[in-house]
C-alpha cells in the first residue's frame, strides 16, 4: 500500500516490479492523473487507485506500506509509525520517511511552525521512536544538506510562479509567505530540520 503520494510512488513501483499495489489518497484529482499515466504505459505491477483516507483501512494489511512525506495521513510521524504497523503482516516491510529534528528546535521555530516539539523526533531517538510501535529500523537514508537546500530552493521558485497564477488580491500574498518561510528557513530551520528515510520492519 502507498500512502498519500497522489498514486506517483505506486506508478513508478509498477513499472518496476511484478506486484500489486494499492495506491490511497483523499486527493481524488491526483489520483486520476496517476491512473491516467498509468492507463498510457506498460506496467510490470497492478496498481488500484483508491480515493480514500488511509485511517480508514485499519482492517486491511499489506507486505508492504510505503508512507513518505504522508504522516499527515494519520496525524503526527509517531502515530502514523504505529497505525502503519498496525496494517502490516507480521513479515511485512514499512518504507517510511518524514522530517526529522537534527538538533533541538528553538522555541521560536517550534512556535513559528505552529506545532509541538514532539510533533518531529531526534534523529538521534529514530530507534526508540520505532519501537514505541513495535518497529525495528532495518536501514536509514538521512537527506544531505545541500539536496535540501536544493529542494527549499526549488519549492521557493516554485511558489513564486504559482503567484503568477493567481489574482492581484491573492499574488502578493504567497510571496509574503514564501519570504517568511525562507527566513524562517535560514535562520533556524537549516539548523535543526532534516528528512530521514527508513526501512523497518516488525520486532
Amino acid at each position: 500500500m502507498s500512502v498519500a503520494a497522489g498514486g506517483s510512488i505506486a506508478f513508478a513501483l509498477a513499472q518496476l516490479c511484478e506486484t500489486s499495489i494499492l495506491a490511497v489518497d483523499i486527493n481524488a484529482e491526483f489520483l486520476a492523473r496517476a491512473a491516467s499515466l498509468a492507463a498510457d504505459r506498460t506496467l510490470l505491477g497492478q496498481v488500484e487507485f483508491r480515493a480514500v483516507a488511509a485511517d480508514e483501512l485499519a482492517d486491511e494489511r499489506h507486505d508492504a506500506i510505503v508512507c513518505v512525506g504522508a504522516s499527515q495521513a494519520f496525524g503526527t510521524p509517531l502515530e502514523a509509525l504505529a497505525r502503519c504497523s498496525a496494517m502490516m503482516n507480521p513479515d511485512g516491510t514499512l518504507l517510511f520517511a518524514d522530517m526529522v529534528w537534527t538538533a533541538e528546535p528553538t522555541q521560536e521555530f517550534v512556535e513559528f511552525l505552529g506545532t509541538e516539539r514532539s510533533t518531529f523526533w531526534l534523529q538521534s531517538d529514530a530507534d526508540a521512536a520505532f519501537a514505541t510501535a513495535g518497529l525495528r529500523i532495518r536501514q536509514q537514508e538521512v537527506t544531505s544538506a545541500s539536496s535540501w537546500q536544493a529542494y527549499e530552493d526549488a519549492i521557493h521558485r516554485g511558489r513564486l510562479r504559482f503567484a503568477d497564477t493567481l489574482d492581484a488580491a491573492e499574488a502578493d500574498e504567497v510571496p509574503s509567505r514564501a519570504a517568511k518561510w525562507s527566513a524562517a528557513w535560514e535562520r533556524w530551520g537549516k539548523h535543526c530540520l532534516g528528512f530521514v528515510g527508513y526501512i523497518a520492519g516488525q520486532r
